[in-house]
């Protein structure tokens, strides 16, 4: 798996991207003098290479390096930890509900279908505004939105795994229910899922910055890359830098997610590989709701 990504260069590029915005989120009390919520002894709006703060000042005189670092604890958490639940709690009811078929499947599907009905982020908008606008109640609603889209991808990779042989074979031997999904069946319907998963956290981290931005994530004056957009609008105009830096991470950190759960795609299904290798896949993300072009 590692050698194929790393003759991926665009995974390899995204993990290592990832990797540097953890380590230095991080390192953020090493890195920065600044507490990213007090105001310092420096110009208002002072611009990037201002001397003592390398880009700038912001509207609150909050020096801006101090906050990209620790907003991206914030941002990152709000990405990982909604799609790791969701992950969970979709792995336990796409298997139950594929392998267990009838009437249980049927109730499982159709109340994702009822949740696929309402556009994500608006979904999202609506379950934080009643819940409240902090940061537990953001991922809260992150993870709710999420589950429709990870459950029906395990639903369809558990079924597809449920039927080969060796499942059978399992079965035949007198191996348990429970046994049977957790030794043979989950273990290979995982990789589709955790290549999915790793696409959404990048697209989770841009929905978690706009739920920031409309005031329903964290709040002031917790650094925050959605936070940090949403406080640099009143003066676009004079200071620009102050929403472009937090929006450009935003962007590069959601395209290495996506890179990097297309290597991963490819690096745990050794017949897509070839197939990529052999020119009938394209370079890009041919992984739709959990099954292949």
């Amino acid at each position: 798996m590692w050698r194929a990504i790393a003759a991926d260069r665009p995974a390899l590029a995204g993990l290592v991207f990832i990797a540097a915005i953890v380590l230095t989120s991080a390192a953020a009390p090493v890195l920065s003098p600044y507490d990213p919520t007090v105001p310092v002894d420096a110009p208002r709006l002072a611009p990037p290479l201002t001397p003592g703060h390398l880009l700038g000042i912001d509207s609150q005189q909050r020096d801006v390096l101090a906050r990209l670092l620790w907003g991206g604890r914030i941002s990152l958490v709000a990405g990982v930890v909604p799609t790791a639940a969701a992950t969970l709690v979709s792995l336990a009811l796409g298997a139950a509900a594929a392998y267990a078929g009838g009437a249980a499947e049927t109730a499982v599907m159709r109340a994702m279908d009822i949740l696929f009905a309402f556009p994500s982020a608006l979904l999202a908008i609506a379950i934080a505004g009643a819940l409240g606008p902090n940061e537990r109640n953001q991922m809260l609603a992150i993870g709710i939105v999420l589950i429709p889209y990870i459950t029906r991808v395990v639903h369809g990779s558990v079924r597809g795994v449920s039927v080969l042989p060796y499942i059978e074979a399992s079965r035949s031997l007198g191996a348990s229910t429970v046994s049977i999904l957790t030794r043979h069946v989950l273990p290979n319907a995982f990789p589709p899922v955790l290549a999915y998963s790793t696409t959404l956290v990048g697209m989770m981290m841009v929905l978690s910055a706009g739920l920031s931005f409309l005031g329903l994530g964290v709040q002031p004056p917790t650094a925050d890359w959605g936070a940090m957009v949403r406080d640099a609008k009143d003066v676009l105009s004079v200071a620009p830098w102050l929403s472009t830096f937090p929006g450009v991470l935003i962007l590069l950190t959601a395209l290495a997610f996506n890179y990097l759960g297309d290597g991963l795609s490819d690096a745990l299904d050794p017949r897509r590989r070839r197939l990529k290798a052999a020119g009938i896949l394209g370079g890009g993300r041919d992984f739709v709701i959990g099954t292949e072009k």
